[in-house]
Parts: structure tokens; sequence; C-alpha cells
């Protein structure tokens, strides 16, 4: 089964402003991150390979990185009777192996806004729906599979 849909945003000078009007400030950044084109490499191969691990499954990919002012849902998807709405983490096997616990409240508040956004843009049929994790490991040699963790109703709105 093939994927349905990719959606990606510009970051140039669009819609949004530019990188340093919407937050990203040269200033704040973490001297012992990779760069950010190299952590947005892993974060896009990271997302496919959880859509692979959930098309394997029997889920339908709607659309990926889903973006509103009010925030971001990595992967949409149905398996038929409930929508899913997956945020995505990623690291390498040598650093910490608790990342789902990095989805922070603050960030769950931002998925659950932008899936309910996503619900009222798309209209689609009334149906239940949970907010998964997808937690990915990836070697630290570069080669090899990577373990893939599916974390399902991780997180709800009251």
């Amino acid at each position: 089964m093939a994927l349905t849909i990719s959606r990606f945003i510009f970051w140039g000078k669009g819609l949004l402003g530019s990188r340093r009007e919407i937050g990203e400030s040269s200033e704040c950044a973490d001297q012992h991150r990779p760069p950010r084109n190299a952590r947005r490499m892993l974060g896009d191969v990271s997302e496919a390979a959880a859509c692979r691990f959930l098309v394997q499954r029997g889920y339908q990919i709607l659309a990926r990185n889903v973006r509103f002012r009010s925030g971001e849902v990595d992967i949409v998807a149905t398996d038929g009777k409930t929508w899913i709405f997956v945020e995505v983490r990623s690291r390498r096997l040598d650093s910490d192996p608790d990342i789902a616990e990095t989805v922070t409240t603050a960030k769950q508040r931002r998925v659950i806004r932008a899936a309910l956004q996503y619900l009222r843009s798309h209209g689609g049929p009334r149906r239940p729906m949970r907010f998964d994790v997808i937690t990915v490991l990836w070697p630290n040699n570069s080669t090899g599979d990577p373990q893939i963790t599916h974390w399902e109703s991780a997180f709800g709105c009251d």
C-alpha cells in the first residue's frame, strides 16, 4: 500500500514568515545538538519509518507534517474507524532511551489543538480519535533497522 499524501512546509519568507520570526533564534540554540538540518533529516527519515510501520499494520496514512499556527501533527492516520494523530520521536541508541517521555504536556496540548483544527478543516466523518506516540531508535553506526515502539493512546484530550 502506498502512502497517499505528504505535506511539507516552506520555511523561507512565506506565509509563516522567516524562522527567526516564528521563534527559532540562533542565540537560544543548544551548543550540544547536531545542526538543524541533521536533526531535521533524522526526523524525516524517522517519520517515514513510522509511516511504513503503521502501513504494515493496516493503518492508512492520510497526511504527514500537518502544521497550523496552534501546533503540528507528525502523522495523521486512520484504522478505518478511528482518527489517529501520531507524534514521532527519534534518537540514536546511545542517547536517552526514554524518549517517549519527551512529549511534554505542552507538546501534547499543541498536538491536540492541531488535531482538532485538522478535523475542522477536513470535515471528516465523526468517529473516535486517539493520540499515539511512536519512538524510533536508530543504531549508532547508521546501519541496520531502527527499533520502533508504538504507544497507542499515549495521551488524550480531556
